[in-house]
Parts: structure tokens; C-alpha cells; sequence
């Protein structure tokens, strides 16, 4: 089955429009600053074309610049009314912001979710900026700050500007007191790991909106995720968003797919 049938299962599933934002696991960039032009150009040539004021985004991806992530689900949630992220597989680190700022999550049982702390290079290695807030090292020190504050701050933003993925009640709580956002802090950022990935029982602690989809309708998602990553690795493109309609453009045919590179 193609990718624009899986999306139109999905659709008639869901009962409304439903997209896929796939990321190229083989490309080390990830989501990249710049890449809120393109998201804007999907809102202009496909949602405010067709008038869609609320639907569901299929996400699959590893990460990449957090900056540019923040912007390009930011332009998604002005965008839209009401939009729902449904993860079959995997969402890492940056491409978590998606999720944060919609107003449902879908998931599996075995979808991942990882940690969303910043990381930044220094001297050649990779290192997780909240691990090193009180590092001996003054540079180290100074450079975790640098690029945790921002992400602290954004998390904040998000909690406190409703619509969100929380409850509605978070923002009131995070208002008032500060329990509720040093436990979000620890679960989405401050495990062991930056792979470690939130459990359902996280999920529910921290008030997440979410719902467990049946088997089946994962498999299709997941089938949809594969066909989708065998196109990226063909066209040798970084992501795509897949759309149910076939797009045709300097000769070629792109079945539901737009390709950004």
C-alpha cells in the first residue's frame, strides 16, 4: 500500500485530515534553522489553501537545532485551531516541541519519547547541558547555561500559553507553584540518558493529553513511516511532509509528498 492510501486510511480512521512530518534518521542535521520557511510554505500551499483548521500530524524524527523546532511548531499552532501529534515509532530530543505546543498526543505502547535537554559541543565532545550547569570546568559552566536557560525559559512559555499538551489545569498549577515544573524537569529532561524515553506512567504524572491507539492503527502508521523514510532515502532529501493529494512539479510526480532538502 502507497503513502497516500495509508494517509487516507489514517483520515477515515480519525475522521479528519491527517500529514506526516518525517525526518531523514541518515541526515546528522536533523531539523535545522531555516526550516520555518518551509512550514510556513506548507501553511500557505496546503492549509490555508484548503481552509483546514484542525488535524493530525504523524511525526517521526531524531532531533536537530531546538531553536528552529520551537519556531516550526510555533507557526503550526498559529496556524491551527486544533492539531494532534500521533507518534508510532520514535520522537527525539528538539522534535519533541511538536508535541508540546499541540493540544493531543497518540501513541503505542512501545512509542519513544525522549529527553528534550539541549546539547552542545565542546572540545570535540558532545555534552548534555543540564548534566553540566554546576561543572568545575568555568567554560563548561558558562556554556550550559548559555544553552539551558533558553529551553527552561521556552518550556516555561509553552506551559503557561495555553493551548498545550497538558492539562488545563497545568497552567494554573505552574503559576502558582513550582512542584509541577521541577517534575517536568526531571522526567523530560533530566534522566540519565538523553535516549531515555518517558513512560505512560510519566505521561500521566505530568498531566499529559494523550490516548493509547489500537494495534492496528499503529501498524498503518508505522507502515506509513517506513514508506515515507524509503522515499527520503531515494530522493536522498532531509524531510517530507506527506499529504494525501499527488503533486506534480518540474516534471516530476511526488505521490503525497513535499520534499525539503
Amino acid at each position: 500500500m502507497g503513502r497516500v492510501e495509508l494517509i487516507k486510511e489514517l483520515e477515515e480512521f480519525f475522521g479528519k485530515r491527517v500529514f506526516a512530518i518525517i525526518y531523514n534518521p541518515g541526515n546528522e542535521e536533523g531539523i535545522k534553522e531555516g526550516d520555518e520557511k518551509y512550514f510556513q510554505d506548507f501553511i500557505e500551499k496546503v492549509i490555508k489553501k484548503e481552509d483546514i483548521k484542525e488535524c493530525i500530524f504523524v511525526l517521526s524524527g531524531f532531533g536537530g537545532n531546538l531553536r528552529a523546532a520551537v519556531l516550526c511548531s510555533q507557526i503550526i499552532r498559529n496556524n491551527l485551531e486544533k492539531y494532534s501529534i500521533l507518534i508510532p515509532t520514535v520522537a527525539c530530543s528538539s522534535i519533541c516541541y511538536f508535541v508540546l505546543q499541540s493540544d493531543c498526543l497518540f501513541l503505542g505502547r512501545k512509542s519513544i519519547l525522549t529527553q528534550i535537554d539541549p546539547i552542545f559541543n565542546y572540545d570535540g565532545e558532545d555534552l548534555r547541558a543540564i548534566k553540566h550547569l554546576s561543572d568545575q570546568d568555568p567554560r563548561i559552566r558558562e556554556l550550559s547555561h548559555a544553552y539551558y536557560n533558553p529551553v527552561f525559559e521556552n518550556l516555561k512559555r509553552i506551559i503557561q500559553d495555553r493551548p498545550n499538551v497538558f492539562d488545563k489545569n497545568v497552567s494554573k498549577r505552574v503559576a502558582r507553584k513550582t512542584d509541577y515544573f521541577i517534575k517536568l524537569v526531571d522526567y523530560w529532561m533530566g534522566e540519565d540518558l538523553h535516549e531515555s524515553g518517558l513512560n505512560l506512567k510519566n505521561l500521566n504524572e505530568l498531566k499529559v493529553n494523550y490516548s493509547v491507539l489500537s494495534e492496528d492503527i499503529i501498524e498503518k502508521a508505522k507502515t506509513l513511516v517506513r514508506e515515507c523514510l524509503e522515499e527520503l532515502f531515494d530522493e536522498k532529501q532531509r524531510f517530507m511532509i506527506q499529504t494525501n493529494k499527488i503533486y506534480k512539479e518540474d516534471g516530476k510526480t511526488y505521490f503525497g509528498g513535499i520534499f525539503y532538502s
